[in-house]
């Protein structure tokens, strides 16, 4: 009897062990759920709400304050940023004086909220920029960008997100031709799925309308596709309607002898060629080429009965007193800011007249023209002699 309670004491206390074991045990379990839990919690990654907001848009950004000159086509150009937002392949393409490059992403930092994130894009020229993009937690669809460079230059862009085909339009409504053949040139087309390539053919097809109805010769002038304020002023829409051409005249070898006073629009749905008005209400009068338009005095004179009804003089078969060189060179010394001869001679007034292009306005680069006759050097209103 007494050795059996001692059996079932020794029972009682195997099975309390166990539960004490078991609860032990239970606890150890919990609280390592618990602990893995809340570890699972401390790596797991923000939401990336400003990534969803932006993938797949495009940014551009161009510094107006900060303008030059392209010396080879007489043409101005603006610093320019183009972002282009896809996850990893995110990229960065600047046009600036000196070169033209596409920057790959470095590196991006996300804050822990997920409403803000730091791009930084790195070039092959040790050029440096930091992108910030802050979402504002009380309106998501503000969103406002910070760019900074190597030297702690920081601009803010105030400019709105673009998709694809409207980035496309900014580019085709604001990149000169040479630039875009240098943006051809590096992996930005690659890296921002822009269709750069059909940009440039529309431009290329353009431009042979533009030679097929003005009959001008491919070795004298070459038109320049150049949609910014050297040559035209007008809003987007009007730049998207037309492919704008400034036209470059050539000398012997082929380099830049002066450029056209004037542009030709060519219509971007029927090919239709204008030339652009910068006055009054009609900024497009249909071309229409004329008997007497030459660029070489030798054909002028072949045609002179054509424009006989402006001749008043017999020895309308003379050159004049003047040579095309000489006037040049007096032009040069005159008061018209970067006037030249750019095209003729047309007989009129009893001598014969070259047309000048002069620059109006050194801001705009907005240019105007005159005929200068070749004897008396009279200036003549283009209107005047063409009328």
């Amino acid at each position: 009897m007494y050795s059996e309670n001692i059996n079932k004491g020794k029972i009682g206390e195997e099975v309390m062990k166990k539960s004490v074991i078991l609860f032990l045990v239970s606890m150890l379990m919990i609280l390592f759920v618990g602990c893995s839990k809340e570890g699972a919690k401390e790596v797991a990654q923000p939401e990336n709400l400003v990534c969803e907001k932006i993938n797949n848009k495009y940014l551009y950004y161009r510094v107006a304050s900060d303008r030059w000159d392209n010396k080879e086509y007489a043409y101005g150009v603006e610093k320019t940023f183009i972002f282009a937002f896809n996850n990893e392949k995110t990229t960065l393409y600047y046009i600036k004086e000196d070169k033209e490059e596409c920057l790959q992403l470095a590196n991006t930092k996300l804050s822990k909220d997920g409403y803000e994130i730091d791009y930084t894009f790195k070039s092959d020229s040790k050029g440096e920029y930091k992108l910030n993009v802050l979402l504002n937690k009380e309106n998501k669809d503000e969103i406002k960008f910070t760019l900074n460079n190597r030297e702690n230059k920081s601009y803010l862009i105030e400019e709105n997100l673009l998709s694809k085909d409207e980035c496309e339009n900014k580019i085709k409504s604001t990149i000169n031709e040479v630039e875009l053949e240098n943006m051809l040139a590096t992996n930005f087309k690659e890296a921002s799925n822009l269709d750069l390539d059909k940009i440039k053919s529309d431009i290329d097809k353009a431009r042979e309308k533009l030679y097929e109805k003005t009959k001008e010769s491919k070795n004298e002038i070459y038109y320049v596709y150049s949609p910014s304020g050297s040559y035209c002023e007008e809003d987007e829409e009007f730049k998207l309607q037309n492919y704008v051409f400034g036209g470059v005249y050539l000398d012997e070898h082929g380099e830049m002898l002066t450029i056209n006073d004037f542009i030709y629009l060519v219509d971007a749905n029927d090919f239709t060629l204008y030339k652009y008005s910068p006055n009054g209400n009609k900024k497009r009068i249909k071309y229409v080429k004329k008997s007497g338009e030459s660029a070489k005095y030798e054909n002028e004179v072949s045609k002179e009965k054509e424009t006989s009804n402006k001749s008043t003089s017999s020895n309308s078969d003379k050159k004049g007193k003047y040579s095309k060189d000489e006037i040049n060179k007096i032009l040069e010394k005159g008061e018209d800011e970067r006037a030249c001869i750019v095209d003729g001679p047309v007989f009129y007034n009893n001598e014969w007249c070259y047309l000048v292009s002069y620059l109006v306005n050194t801001q705009t680069y907005r240019m105007s023209e005159y005929y200068i006759g070749s004897d008396t050097l009279e200036k003549y209103a283009y209107e005047e002699v063409n009328k």
